[in-house]
């Protein structure tokens, strides 16, 4: 009796280790090995781990980093982060070390990049040119910037050019009109980042058209959680469907508690009691929205109306609203979600007072571009300017930039500033160039 009394103990032991060590955290996804970053510029990098209630520490060259207890650490990086990075993963159970990630960081010689170039739904002639950061406001004017017909050449003179700060935009106001039906560019010249680094030569960008698409409106039907307790975790997701099925009731917004103002929106059918409440939507859109940079405007009550409220996209939260007493009546919020959409969509709120939103994507539309020429074969050439000199020069090049690195396998450089003609020292050990097209 005495050894079955030791057997069982055993056996209590070895379960109790086996459990703890199901919940110690669990890397699924380790950082990248290697980032190369610019100068002054931003980077992120993750990991993705499972286990219960995590906690994340990063290091680089084994010293914490200050602020790096997140799964990713977002860097405004200086050529003194450079270094190995790593996080540690931990929780109550146990701690898991990540791989290294070697972060190498150049300096900044790059020019502005526009991203994108687009006429604002609602919009007739202001354009507005976003770039990947901020542009030297003390030389831009009108003549920087060049609008064309493209099927037509025709020009529509630049009346306005107006510099965002800290957005990295510029908002174009032009002699007339656009026709939407027809196919425009803008072309650039002699522009130049806050650093002034400038932009490749002969760069043109098409111009796209935003598209307006109200998904959900105000008043609209939801369902809300009608269960006596919370509802399961994963609510707000597309879960197999549990069994019993949570209890669902539809009705039409806005859903009240007690008597509110209807600033924003007429009363709809249904009197909850006492929050938090739980609504979803499912929205569906069409394909060619996929992958696309769409932004959710999504409007509401006014904060006093809906108190504090938490919303999700497909499972992942998007929005936090909380109670400010002298905030506007009908506040809106643009989110980018591009990364989130899918055929089939889940909106879900969570929220504690009164509820009714409403959700409109935008989204550029690029042109039909049918007469635009197309590109034709770029050759970097060279020759011997003199004993002492290279001259590296190419032609048909609309928005090439050249780059260089002395040994292959290290993050490039952007030479500065841009020509199509360039002279270069001979200097007696390799160096490397490349055209890289960045408009």
């Amino acid at each position: 009796m005495r050894m079955l009394g030791l057997f069982k103990s055993i056996v209590l032991v070895v379960l109790g280790a086996s459990l703890a060590h199901s919940q110690s955290p669990i890397i699924t996804k380790q950082p990248p090995a290697l980032v190369d970053a610019i100068d002054r510029h931003r980077v992120n990098f993750s990991v993705e781990a499972s286990g219960p209630t995590l906690s994340h520490l990063w290091f680089r060259n084994d010293a914490h980093v200050a602020g790096g207890t997140n799964a990713t650490l977002s860097l405004f990086v200086r050529l003194t982060n450079a270094g190995t990075y790593h996080v540690v993963v931990s929780n109550s159970f146990g701690a898991v070390r990540g791989s290294n990630t070697l972060v190498r960081v150049v300096p900044d010689t790059f020019g502005p990049r526009v991203l994108q170039v687009y006429l604002a739904a609602g919009e007739t002639n202001r354009i507005l040119v976003s770039f990947d950061e901020d542009i030297l406001r003390s030389i831009i004017n009108t003549n920087n910037f060049l609008v064309t017909e493209i099927d037509t050449g025709n020009r529509l003179p630049v009346t306005l050019a107006q510099v965002g700060v800290g957005n990295g935009q510029v908002r174009l106001a032009l002699a007339s009109n656009i026709d939407c039906a027809k196919s425009y560019q803008v072309c650039f010249f002699n522009i130049a980042d806050i650093w002034t680094n400038y932009m490749a030569l002969n760069s043109c960008v098409p111009i796209a058209f935003e598209v307006a698409t109200n998904i959900v409106s105000l008043a609209s039907t939801w369902s809300l959680y009608c269960g006596t307790g919370p509802p399961p975790p994963d609510w707000n997701t597309f879960a197999p469907a549990p069994n019993p099925p949570m209890p669902w009731c539809d009705g039409r917004a806005m859903f009240y508690g007690t008597l509110p103002l209807y600033l924003c929106s007429s009363p709809g059918t249904m009197l909850f009691g006492t929050p938090p409440h739980y609504f979803r939507k499912v929205f569906t859109v069409t394909s060619n929205l996929l992958n696309l940079p769409v932004t959710a405007v999504l409007s509401t009550l006014d904060y006093w109306q809906i108190g504090d409220a938490i919303f999700y996209l497909n499972g992942v939260e998007i929005l936090r609203t909380y109670p400010v007493w002298d905030g506007p009546p009908c506040p809106t919020y643009t989110i980018a979600i591009g990364d989130l959409l899918a055929r089939t969509n889940l909106l879900a709120v969570e929220v504690l007072g009164n509820f009714d939103a409403s959700l409109t994507l935008k989204y550029a539309r690029p042109p039909v571009l049918t007469k635009r020429p197309p590109a034709g074969d770029v050759f970097l050439c060279y020759s011997n300017h003199n004993p002492t000199e290279l001259r590296l020069f190419w032609t048909n090049g609309m928005g090439y930039a050249l780059e260089y690195v002395e040994a292959l396998g290290d993050p490039w450089r952007e030479f500065q500033p841009p020509s199509t003609n360039v002279l270069i020292e001979k200097t007696g050990h390799s160096r490397f160039y490349r055209l890289n097209k960045r408009h």
